[in-house]
């Protein structure tokens, strides 16, 4: 390790750097000219002046006093580093200049886990008790390399695997855990002599000095996931059925089922022409159908209203006297004169 660079292996500077990706900025110029810099409320210039003790640097920290959105006087504080050599540092350790939020990561090496969370969760995370007076931790961010990580990192805590699902509408990711597992988490994040910010290591606090109410039920059962099959199982069987072999409770696939049918496009599997007529009375006008190039099949999409589902069953189709071009669309009624339902 350089002795002018980030030892990310040490806590502080393993925290320093998971809080410059998040909450700082490294930009460049011409002629090799640039900065790295970070601004923080006026609250929490403290770790700001110990980032200015872990790195040899000539930096400078300014105060500033403007209006924002949110409040007619506001301060903070600004710490700035020119030095190229520390830029250089950052960039070995993966840090790019500019626009940073989709593509942060943690180092590919070693590094100090638990402080370099810490230092993530200080720049874009939250932490502290909801409107329903439940504990709770939470990252938002944009990096599905970061996510990944931070979702390991949980899971080796907790014991549980969260599922990640970037939301659509804004493109980011937010991994929210409560109650005894953000006790868990923030005790382990934020131990006693930690580097973090003040206001965050008080609500650090109030999340450790929760207690469960008597009369809320703690469900304590990992997630049993859904698979393919057991889809399949479900549509085609009945409840007593599906209970019996899958070992699931009937709420279990009430709500399950809730959400197969509640789907506007549903993929079709198997199918029988006698059946689907028997089974499901009330078509859309048209089955989009789309032939596999050079195979001679029909993978087909059945596409009706939810208020005219009333079957569960998955059906095939017997496509093997239609030939129609790659592509092309066929109607229910050349379905069945194709096929000769009886």
């Amino acid at each position: 390790m350089d002795d002018h660079c980030l030892d990310v292996t040490k806590p502080h500077q393993a925290y320093m750097y998971g809080f410059i990706q998040t909450d700082g900025h490294m930009s460049k110029e011409t002629r090799d000219r640039g900065r790295v810099t970070v601004e923080v409320s006026e609250q929490d210039r403290g770790v700001l002046e110990t980032f200015a003790t872990l790195i040899p640097y000539h930096l400078n920290i300014s105060t500033r006093t403007r209006t924002t959105n949110f409040s007619e006087q506001t301060t903070t504080v600004t710490w700035k580093v020119y030095d190229k050599r520390f830029r250089d540092c950052l960039l070995s350790l993966g840090m790019p200049y500019g626009k940073k939020s989709a593509v942060i990561a943690p180092p590919s090496d070693e590094y100090a886990q638990v402080d370099y969370f810490r230092g993530v969760l200080d720049g874009d995370g939250s932490l502290g008790i909801t409107g329903n007076s439940y504990p709770f931790i939470a990252l938002v961010t944009a990096s599905s390399v970061l996510a990944d990580a931070y979702i390991a990192f949980l899971s080796k805590l907790t014991g549980k695997t969260k599922k990640l699902a970037m939301n659509t509408r804004d493109s980011i990711y937010n991994i929210t855990i409560y109650k005894e597992d953000a006790q868990l988490v923030t005790s382990t994040l934020y131990y006693d002599g930690c580097l973090a910010l003040t206001r965050k290591m008080q609500s650090a606090q109030r999340v450790q000095q929760w207690q469960r109410p008597e009369s809320m039920r703690k469900r304590d059962f990992a997630r049993k996931t859904w698979t393919p099959d057991e889809d399949e199982y479900i549509l085609s069987h009945t409840m007593e059925e599906s209970m019996e072999a899958l070992g699931r409770t009937q709420r279990s696939i009430h709500v399950r089922l809730w959400r197969l049918r509640g789907s506007n496009n549903l993929r079709i599997t198997s199918w029988n022409c006698n059946i689907a007529l028997k089974q499901i009375p009330s078509f859309s006008r048209y089955i989009q159908a789309l032939v596999a190039s050079g195979m001679g099949l029909l993978q087909t999409f059945l596409n009706w209203q939810r208020r005219n589902i009333q079957s569960n069953a998955i059906l095939i189709w017997d496509t093997s006297r239609l030939t129609p071009p790659t592509g092309g669309t066929i109607s229910m009624q050349s379905m069945q004169e194709e096929t000769l339902l009886s």
